[in-house]
């Protein structure tokens, strides 16, 4: 069991841009951006209904902390969840691809991370007389 530190990554983007992202996810996080993918309500059936239009930008949200965005040259500091949330909402979707596939980058890499040390842990628990 491990709890997760607070801990954040800063990850590059074009035009000496960057976003600031949450290393990893905790329990209460993960659940509060899969809750917010079921914010349609229930349908005629009583089951959840998903709202597709919504999922990119969970996911942005659910990671995002802090973006260096520029505008006309100048640097304008973008890191409450209000200002973040309307800021993505204002942009082509260039950038919100770029943005998406950096974190899907992150994403992907803390998860071979993890199955790394899984794996060395694995590793480290034989016996010799296993190996």
């Amino acid at each position: 069991m491990a709890v997760v530190i607070p801990e954040s990554v800063r990850i590059p983007l074009r035009n000496g841009e960057w976003i600031e992202v949450r290393k990893r996810l905790s329990y209460g996080e993960a659940n509060k951006a899969r809750a917010a993918a079921f914010s349609k309500g229930l349908d005629v059936n009583g089951r959840p209904q998903v709202d597709m239009e919504q999922i990119p930008k969970i996911q942005i949200m659910a990671y995002l902390l802090n973006w260096s965005q520029t505008f006309n040259g100048d640097a304008i500091p973008i890191h409450t969840p209000d200002l973040l949330s309307s800021a993505l909402d204002n942009q082509d979707e260039d950038t919100i691809n770029e943005i998406t596939d950096a974190i899907t980058a992150h994403i992907e890499a803390m998860a071979k991370e993890k199955n790394a040390k899984a794996g060395e842990k694995k590793l480290s628990r034989r016996s010799p007389s296993a190996a």
